[in-house]
């Protein structure tokens, strides 16, 4: 069976999105599942490593839009989308213009060689739109995979009633015409049920996962001269309350203990804007207490995981349905998490794994009381970290991978 696979995000794109796209290229094949990886062309360095890994007959590329590169180069792009107007000006997303270039690719290599489906993941919700065309068109089944919710995303902030009518009208043509939906949790088969129409029963789950490779052969020592706080990964605009919160409680438990730079740090590492970071640090008067780790990736990302005796997640009410990627990470780095916020997805997830893990409220007052109480643990040598292997183990992206593959497999036999 041969697949065309369409995501916007593959590596070595630095974004999270394209973890799982890459996961299900590796593996599939082992189920007999041939893959014609239709992606986005970024940089000449992903071309050559495109070349290098899998040969040219297997993948092709659409140049990008340059949209969002230019438009925060001249500063239009975050002005537009701080007085949310993005969804009025561009549809279904900013790479829109995306579309047409990448369904003419996609119609060349239907016609030229045998394509048995098309799968999408999603978002950009663009993906979803040149799947679509390209499905409808050739009469060929078309399988979704959710990674986060459309119209129904409780992050996303449409400006007017009639614009987010305008975006579930076309994600429940795309979703009702689909043979296959898969998503990454419970919460999210929730919310596209919900906006699609769609049973949730009749919605599959495969979560996202870790890497083997990133897995530590040694438990890598704590930091010993000061309390350290780690975030990996980003955050979006649905967070910046709680984000807020955070930093002002920080700043009360710091004062409170007169805790210096030498006594505590907060350290972070991922591609978040460096301007948004100063910006939520400046909030709260605790830029002296920050460290800048840079952009870290697979088994050095997860060395720095070992090295921090708290890693913290956020988990607004906003969001309560969102499993972050990077906790699957900070399971595997012998971690002792804090989850600020919501007792759901995140919450849940650390129950089911036995993971060693804190919950305070998303308010600054219980997020200073309980990073108090951390540091106290930690002081007197009685912070317990790690959780149990057997159950992360069931987080393995190939394991994840050929579930998907089987699924698949099923799927089109009986189309």
């Amino acid at each position: 069976m041969r697949v065309l696979f369409i995501t916007y995000f593959f590596p070595p794109d630095k974004s999270v999105g394209g973890f799982r796209a890459a996961s299900l290229v590796n593996y599939f094949p082992e189920k007999d599942i041939d893959i014609a990886l239709l992606t986005a062309d970024t940089s000449e360095k992903k071309r050559k490593e495109l070349e290098q890994k899998f040969g040219k007959e297997y993948f092709f590329l659409s140049r990008a839009p340059q949209i969002r590169e230019i438009g925060y180069k001249t500063k239009i792009l975050s002005l537009i989308e701080l007085l949310n107007l993005e969804h009025y000006l561009f549809f279904p997303d900013v790479y829109f213009s995306w579309i047409r270039r990448t369904c003419k690719i996609g119609k060349k290599l239907i016609q030229e060689g045998k394509i048995d489906a098309v799968l999408v993941t999603l978002p950009p919700y663009t993906s979803a739109v040149v799947g679509y065309k390209l499905a409808k068109k050739y009469n060929l089944p078309l399988i979704l995979d959710y990674r986060d919710p459309w119209s129904s995303h409780t992050g996303l902030r449409f400006p007017k009633f009639i614009v987010k009518q305008r975006h579930r009208r076309l994600e429940r043509k795309i979703a009702n015409y689909s043979k296959l939906i898969i998503t990454v949790g419970d919460g999210y088969a929730k919310l596209i049920s919900n906006a699609t129409n769609i049973d949730e029963k009749e919605i599959s789950v495969i979560p996202n996962g870790y890497y083997a490779s990133n897995k530590p052969t040694q438990i890598a020592p704590k930091i010993q001269e000061k309390f350290t706080l780690s975030f990996f990964g980003n955050y979006s605009k649905a967070h910046s309350k709680i984000v807020k919160e955070f930093v002002l409680g920080f700043r009360i438990m710091v004062d409170k203990n007169k805790l210096g730079p030498s006594d505590i740090t907060l350290r972070y590492a991922g591609i978040q804007s460096r301007s948004t970071l100063q910006r939520d640090l400046e909030f709260g008067s605790i830029t002296k207490y920050f460290e800048d780790l840079g952009n870290l990736e697979g088994a050095e990302m997860i060395k720095e995981i070992q090295k921090s005796h708290i890693n913290y997640v956020f988990a607004p009410k906003i969001l309560d349905h969102n499993l972050a990627t990077k906790i699957f990470d900070y399971g595997l780095g012998n971690s002792h998490i804090l989850v600020i916020g919501e007792k759901k997805a995140i919450y849940n997830w650390c129950i089911s794994v036995e993971q060693e893990f804190t919950h305070v409220e998303g308010d600054r007052h219980a997020i200073a009381e309980g990073l108090e109480n951390l540091y106290k643990l930690w002081k007197d040598n009685k912070l317990e970290y790690g959780c149990d292997e057997k159950e992360i183990a069931k987080y393995n992206r190939k394991t994840l991978a050929l579930k998907f593959a089987d699924l698949l497999n099923k799927t089109l036999k009986t189309k």
